[in-house]
């Protein structure tokens, strides 16, 4: 049996090789873009960048904090049509104590735009309103039943997980706040457990499902953000990054 040519080894040399270069070049397009790394962890982002992505959030946040703050006492309104008048009234008192307390955040970023800053008080603004909403719905169990409350009160955290996919944070970021957020959720379904675990399998499904939108806008946001930056402060020629930078730095 004769012996294959020399083309016939080349064109198979070629096609055992593709594979390893089609992984070299996925290999070194993540090497060049990191896109992966840099959407799980900070880890892989400059200084520059970091202080970018942090006066980003700290715009957004003072929109939420401001919301917040006017929302929450404005809801009270419906209160007063859905409750009875001494639980409206108390609504009232609570509802007025968080608007105080998130204009005091709103003060402290507005003066204060350190990342550790921006941290604490971003998390204070989605942790604040979830407890106001685990304590109120403690208060309303004790004299109603919990399928007699509005529904419109029930979504509250739903609603608060949702908003949390306005800020570019990163995936361990998104989860870490996510994690914070849902904790006192869950000492509140410790605490009116009765057996119903359809009920709490239903919760537990639409928190997940608003966290998982949240995550994969949060991530958006944050690719966006990267390639927005990377586009103005590295030149596509050399790679090399623009006199911006380097004077900053």
């Amino acid at each position: 049996m004769s012996n294959p040519s020399h083309a016939e080894n080349d064109q198979r040399r070629q096609a055992d090789n593709k594979p390893q270069k089609d992984l070299k070049y996925i290999k070194s397009f993540f090497a060049r873009h990191s896109t992966i790394e840099d959407v799980v962890s900070t880890s892989h982002h400059s200084k520059d960048f970091v202080q970018t992505r942090n006066q980003y959030i700290v715009e957004r946040l003072k929109l939420i904090c401001l919301f917040f703050a006017i929302s929450v006492p404005a809801s009270s309104l419906l209160d007063f049509i859905v409750f009875e008048s001494k639980q409206a009234e108390l609504l009232l008192v609570n509802r007025l104590m968080l608007s105080a307390v998130l204009v005091g955040l709103y003060q402290f970023i507005k003066r204060s735009h350190t990342v550790k800053m921006t941290r604490l008080v971003l998390t204070l603004s989605f942790l604040l309103p979830v407890i106001f909403y685990t304590a109120t719905e403690l208060s309303l169990t004790q004299t109603m039943v919990y399928k007699d409350i509005p529904w419109c009160f029930t979504l509250t955290p739903y609603l608060i997980v949702a908003m949390l996919g306005l800020f570019p944070l990163t995936i361990s970021g998104g989860i870490a706040m996510l994690s914070v957020v849902t904790f006192p959720l869950a000492i509140l379904e410790y605490i009116q457990y009765t057996g119903n675990y359809t009920a709490v399998i239903d919760k537990v499904w639409l928190l997940v499902l608003f966290g998982g939108i949240s995550l994969w806008l949060q991530s958006g946001q944050l690719v966006m953000l990267l390639k927005l930056y990377r586009e103005s402060t590295v030149d596509p020629l050399t790679g090399l990054i623009n006199r911006r930078v380097l004077i900053k730095a």
